[in-house]
């Protein structure tokens, strides 16, 4: 009986998953800038790269879709470690050559 509860709440929790946790990062995207284009600077937040400005350059779709390549070194272009998503990064706001923001 307890083994019986134990696999149905597994499968409760992995459907619920299958709903929740795309909605959760679509949200957590919008939250860091998104949906990202090629052009845009972003700064990664995790990784050796982190902090650093960096520009978009491509676009992945498929079953990649939401990641994107970003231009950082010669190495990481060739290796593919290069590639983000977009809970991963924030979106840098260009500001006026002055500094200040409105």
């Amino acid at each position: 009986m307890v083994l019986i509860a134990a696999v149905l709440g597994v499968l409760v929790g992995i459907v619920v998953a299958a709903f929740a946790l795309p909605e959760a990062y679509r949200r957590q995207v919008v939250r860091n800038g998104g949906p990202f284009q090629q052009g845009d600077m972003v700064r990664p937040l995790t990784g050796p790269h982190a902090g650093r400005v960096v520009r978009i350059y491509k676009l992945w779709d498929g079953a990649y879709a939401g990641h994107f390549r970003v231009e950082l070194d010669e190495m990481s272009q060739k290796n593919a470690t290069d590639l983000f998503h977009g809970v991963q990064v924030l979106r840098e706001i260009e500001r006026p050559e002055n500094g200040l923001t409105r």
